[in-house]
């Protein structure tokens, strides 16, 4: 057990004191530390990455299925726009939204809520 245990002891660190700045290597962590109130509590404001302006505003695109035959086997057609195409279920009339398109997801909907159906050819469909 004892090849698990490190030997040595802790580092110990040393207390700013007031109204010091301290700047480490090109990574730049700056410690400010201000006196704001008469009790002697610190406030540390740490560095937030900026996000560029370019990016800003836009809307970031999601990944859209597309519809392939075989989901048929597991009751299912497309419906709505050919680019980004909602999966309609042949047996409960529901649309499924896009990101449904997986076919464990088409799958699992069908053994939920249709359990009788799974086994069906596809010409049942």
């Amino acid at each position: 057990m004892d090849r698990w245990l490190e030997n040595g002891s802790l580092k110990k660190t040393d207390v700013v004191s007031s109204n010091a700045e301290i700047v480490e290597s090109k990574d730049t962590v700056i410690l400010e530390s201000a006196m704001q109130s008469t009790s002697g509590s610190v406030q540390l404001q740490p560095h937030l990455p900026t996000v560029p302006s370019s990016n800003f505003g836009q809307v970031v695109s999601t990944k859209r299925r597309k519809y392939d035959t075989s989901y048929v086997s597991f009751g299912f057609t497309s419906t709505g726009n050919e680019e980004a195409p909602d999966a309609f279920c042949l047996l409960c009339n529901k649309i499924l939204p896009n990101s449904s398109l997986a076919p464990t997801k088409l799958l699992k909907h069908l053994e939920k809520n249709h359990p009788t159906d799974k086994g069906k050819d596809i010409s049942f469909f």
